[in-house]
């Protein structure tokens, strides 16, 4: 006798995915008051990735500043690299994307997002993309 497989798919409530994206938010928000650059980068680490699952909404995937943080969510999950940096006031910014690795995978290369990134967010403040009033 074979047991019937039942397969079921779970779609979380959107209202789910912007509660965990600003729980990222809050925590971000005090990593970067703290002088731990391990606790900015998994906080920044973590807020990336819930905003990638917003990136489906055209409402959000059209905006120029999500494309940038793509860009660096990319750098960041498939690299592991460290997509921020600190300047000389102690500030955590955007690193660079000339120092941050090439995609093992062509596939991955962002190619229409680094200019992009390039000119919205590097080597400025990382909470201002997420939170305009830091400005």
């Amino acid at each position: 006798m074979t047991a019937d497989i039942v397969q079921a798919t779970v779609a979380k409530d959107l209202s789910i995915i912007v509660k965990g994206y600003t729980s990222s938010l809050a925590r971000l928000r005090t990593a970067v008051t703290s002088t731990d650059a391990d606790e900015v980068y998994i906080a920044l680490g973590d807020l990336i990735e819930w905003l990638s699952r917003l990136e489906n909404d055209p409402r959000v995937s059209s905006d120029a500043d999500v494309q940038a943080v793509g860009f660096a969510r990319d750098r960041a999950h498939h690299q592991w690299a460290s997509v921020v940096s600190t300047d000389a006031q102690g500030v955590s910014t955007w690193r660079p994307a000339s120092l941050l690795p090439a995609p093992d995978n062509p596939r991955l290369a962002s190619a229409k997002k680094q200019p992009t990134y390039e000119s919205r967010l590097e080597a400025k403040p990382i909470l201002e993309v997420f939170d305009p009033s830091s400005r």
